[in-house]
């Protein structure tokens, strides 16, 4: 996959042949590949999770490089450096009114590093982020309104899917009765 042409086709044959069955992808399709302006023959090629997006929306630990190590740490934290260098600074160069406490000491202090979260899949964001609205009418006209745009919602299958796995996985207790969701495809 070293050309960009290959790129282009390879995600040309996802678009057209993957298909979404009841929460597994499965697309066969004849791939002739050529070399040089020669056919190089062709082949079946059954396109696997692995290798077609979508999945990731239902399954986010499949897309997970298990084999790739993060970078370092200097390599993409370094303004942490940068920024507790800031903070060294003589609190007697700025008097204030406040006994001799500094500036910031009257400030609570966060913890700076965030939370992490686990990857969770599409069905499972739909739900928390409708749900902590609140208020019950605005939860029925957002379960009724989904919208899939751009990029893997193209996958037919994928918004019957979709939809499938939010009614089952709400909560009985929740007063939905209705689910819907729509594939807006955009032509470029």
């Amino acid at each position: 996959m070293s050309n960009p042409i290959d790129m282009l086709m390879l995600n040309k044959i996802k678009e057209s042949y993957s298909q979404i069955k009841t929460g597994s992808i499965d697309a066969a399709v004849l791939v002739h590949s050529y070399d040089n302006e020669r056919s190089g023959g062709h082949q079946k090629t059954r396109l696997s999770a692995i290798n077609v997006p979508p999945m990731g929306l239902l399954y986010p630990r499949v897309l997970v490089p298990e084999e790739y190590p993060p970078p370092p740490r200097s390599w993409f934290q370094d303004y942490d450096d940068m920024l507790e260098d800031t903070w060294q600074t003589s609190d007697g160069l700025y008097p204030s009114g406040n006994g001799g406490f500094g500036m910031w000491d009257s400030y609570p202090m966060f913890p700076t590093r965030l939370k992490k979260f686990d990857n969770i899949g599409l069905v499972e964001a739909i739900i928390s982020s409708v749900l902590s609205t609140g208020r019950v009418d605005l939860q029925k006209k957002l379960f009724g309104s989904i919208q899939l745009v751009g990029g893997a919602a193209s996958t037919a299958g994928l918004a019957q899917v979709l939809e499938q796995r939010v009614r089952t996985k709400i909560s009985a207790n929740q007063s939905i009765e209705k689910v819907e969701v729509r594939r807006i495809h955009l032509k470029t």
